[in-house]
């Protein structure tokens, strides 16, 4: 069972990052869950059922790019289920353009996670540019780097999507 991200997948990640060529800057996305989704966020297999939905039409639209994701969650801090774990996504994507990826994320991702409500579609997503080397640093570890350990049997935490996408140092 693999419960959580522990210190050893937490290390296999970063030395992966760590291979990706420094001059290629990724786009940071972030999708959530909303409200309606709680039925199914006690089962971590509903959780991946709806990310390869998202990560099949990703590669669709998107044939040129490929991502770090990692699954993390936490209390939901707002909406009917305050206090309640809930799953999200981070990735790190790249080969993808900024521009397009932010107006594709939120529909694709509302409509993989089952078109739950209104609202989801316009708040279940985050998109956000990278400017720096540094700014990616700093997001990973602040979002995807938590060593984290649920109780549940979540199955992986981390993985790539479209590896041959991906600028690794040669």
């Amino acid at each position: 069972k693999i419960q959580g991200f522990s210190f050893a997948s937490r290390r296999r990640f970063m030395r992966r990052l760590a291979e990706v060529e420094r001059s290629s800057l990724p786009v940071f996305v972030t999708l959530t869950f909303p409200d309606e989704f709680a039925p199914e966020a006690i089962r971590p297999a509903e959780w991946k059922k709806v990310f390869k939905r998202f990560a099949e039409r990703f590669r669709r639209r998107f044939p040129q790019g490929g991502y770090f994701w990692r699954l993390e969650w936490e209390k939901r801090k707002s909406g009917a289920h305050v206090g309640m774990i809930f799953p999200h996504f981070h990735l790190l994507a790249y080969g993808v353009n900024y521009p397009d990826l932010l107006a594709w994320v939120g529909l694709a991702w509302w409509e993989a996670a089952g078109r739950l409500s209104e609202a989801h579609k316009k708040a279940g997503t985050r998109v956000e540019r990278v400017r720096t080397v540094g700014g990616t640093f700093k997001y990973v570890s602040k979002y995807m780097a938590k060593v984290q350990t649920s109780g549940l049997d979540v199955g992986r935490v981390w993985g790539l999507m479209g590896i041959e996408n991906i600028p690794f140092v040669k």
